[in-house]
């Protein structure tokens, strides 16, 4: 994850290097705004029936759009390309389960928190694991580039097999397959894989830790940031936020988000 991180920032400086044309001005100009989303990760980002994208993150990224007198083009990206895609300006933002931490505060902005989600450890029901010295010897899977990949790399003792994947869809796909079936991820993920395969009853062994998610900005758009967080402040105040948290995830908007103020 270090060696990761170390390459992000390398991308960053190279695109420091480069002359951007002010964003959000271009943004107004094409009416338009490009927003990274993994459409992998339902119910943050995903494809219905008719093959429409739908999920958390999508919808938040309308009410962004919208409050930009924009229209919105999304761009599927993964858990390991999303932060070149910005860097390199192929998006204007990201919007993909994107957890604010100090490591990527090196080398992105964030809006303030729209949604925050705990990072949890889960498995079977008779899996005796309460800790993380419980994992010693077992195989536990994340999504690659994640925060999850982050903590469990740096917690898990010696001797726990970390098996990582390059996205979320993959990842469920393990577990429900029953190649593995201990994760780390978020508690919708794992209610989507009890859905997809009931018999796994997958249930949370421990917290890792609260994660709020941000929208992901370059550090030179400040007038971008600042029209994003205002557009948050208000459709945290008008529960329109509130609204598509419960629709997707089944549960309240945590205080901490609705207090707008930023990690």
């Amino acid at each position: 994850m270090k060696r990761i991180f170390a390459a992000m920032a390398a991308l960053c400086l190279m695109a420091s290097g480069v002359t951007h044309a002010d964003t959000l001005s271009k943004i107004k100009s094409s009416k338009k705004i490009a927003i990274a989303i993994d459409l992998g990760a339902a119910p943050f980002g995903s494809y219905d029936n008719d093959m429409r994208e739908v999920g958390s993150d999508v919808d938040t990224a309308k009410l962004i759009a919208g409050g930009l007198g924009v229209d919105l083009q999304i761009v599927p990206v993964t858990s390991t390309n999303r932060i070149p895609f910005l860097l390199t300006g192929k998006v204007d933002a990201v919007i993909s389960q994107f957890g604010i931490t100090d490591e990527r505060k090196k080398v992105v902005a964030y809006s303030l928190p729209y949604a925050s989600v705990p990072v949890i450890l889960a498995g079977p029901p008779d899996a005796a694991i309460k800790e993380w010295a419980d994992l010693a010897g077992k195989s536990v899977v994340v999504t690659r580039g994640t925060n999850n990949d982050l903590d469990v790399t740096r917690n898990a003792p010696a001797g726990t097999n970390i098996v990582r994947y390059d996205d979320d869809a993959t990842s469920m796909t393990a577990i429900i397959s029953g190649q593995y079936d201990l994760f780390a991820t978020s508690p919708a993920l794992i209610n989507t894989i009890n859905t997809k395969n009931p018999a796994l009853k997958l249930d949370r062994k421990f917290v890792i830790r609260d994660l709020p998610f941000g929208v992901g900005l370059r550090k030179q758009d400040t007038d971008l940031k600042e029209s994003i967080d205002g557009i948050i402040r208000t459709n945290l105040s008008d529960g329109k936020l509130s609204a598509i948290y419960q629709t997707w995830h089944k549960e309240t908007l945590p205080e901490s988000v609705l207090a707008a103020k930023q990690p």
